[in-house]
């Protein structure tokens, strides 16, 4: 097993202290890809000619989607994601604390299936990085820089949270939590397994408007949606990378059929095509896109 996993995945002990992670078990090491390199012409742009070698599969990914916009200036990569809520927040105002063991079944599924498509994202970010194809990732419902100290807290808080609540109680009683601590979330265990830095992509009072609108005003969704994806692409405009990582929900599109005619909107909340929006309106400043599905994410869709 490779040294930094080996390393990095100890470090995590420290983190869960009444858990043992002695290694990340299960954890397939990186093969060797056959990636197609197209040849390219003499004027096309950089993010463009990344788009094109970009490989068709990654270890973890389900499918990988590439769209191109000529002369891009960026390639933005959207990885998609299932994501930590916490419990009593996970079905809005269905939920109360009376109706606790009727929805435990259904946390244990989601929660599972949550950790399964996070272990498919940490697998997908450790092969991009090996190969060199990014060293930061921008991370959904991070409006700060955060610290080391932060991050460890994140886990440990995520996963003692579940532990207290009841979820996944066998798992956790025989002493499986390694096998979950996945559900605290890929971009924290990528920080603390790989030490790639976390850059936030969103604006504090867009996303905390967001949190508040999910259980009071669920019908502004797909506009919180909206503003949240249109923040990031005029933020990382400003920022050097020529082709920036983003992990955010799968219920979020960045893209649309006027952008791309072969666009795939399934499962999506988010309609409106941000990249036709902000190309239109910055023809110096454009977006290509490509879209990573983790293998597990058609759990999500079923």
């Amino acid at each position: 097993m490779n040294k930094k996993i080996i390393a990095g995945t100890l470090g995590l002990a420290s983190i869960l202290s009444s858990c043992s992670i002695p290694e990340i078990k299960d954890f397939e090491e990186p093969k060797s890809i056959p990636i197609n390199i197209i040849e390219t012409e003499n004027n096309i742009t950089g993010a463009n000619k990344f788009l094109r070698k970009f490989p068709e599969e990654l270890i973890g990914s389900g499918e990988i989607r590439k769209y191109e916009t000529s002369g891009a200036n960026k390639c933005l990569i959207h990885l998609l994601q299932a994501h930590y809520s916490d419990p009593e927040t996970l079905f809005g105002e269905e939920y109360d604390e009376t109706k606790k063991e009727e929805f435990l079944d259904k946390f244990n599924i989601i929660y599972r299936t949550i950790n399964r498509v996070q272990k498919d994202i940490f697998q997908i970010i450790y092969d991009l990085e090996e190969k060199k194809l990014i060293d930061k990732v921008y991370a959904e419902g991070i409006y700060f820089k955060p610290t080391e100290n932060y991050i460890k807290k994140i886990i440990k808080h995520r996963i003692d949270k579940l532990r207290d609540f009841g979820v996944l109680s066998n798992e956790f009683e025989n002493a499986e939590t390694e096998k979950y601590f996945y559900i605290a979330g890929s971009a924290f265990i990528s920080n603390s397994v790989l030490n790639l830095e976390i850059f936030p992509a969103e604006n504090k009072k867009l996303y905390q408007d967001a949190i508040h609108n999910f259980s009071s005003q669920p019908e502004m969704i797909e506009k919180d949606h909206e503003k949240r994806e249109d923040y990031f692409l005029e933020m990382i405009s400003t920022k050097e990378d020529l082709s920036p990582l983003i992990l955010f929900g799968g219920h979020h599109s960045f893209a649309g059929k006027e952008s791309f005619q072969d666009y795939i909107p399934k499962g999506r909340k988010s309609i409106k095509d941000n990249i036709k929006e902000w190309n239109s309106k910055n023809p110096q400043s454009k977006f290509s896109l490509i879209e990573i599905i983790p293998k597990s994410y058609n759990l999500i869709l079923e």
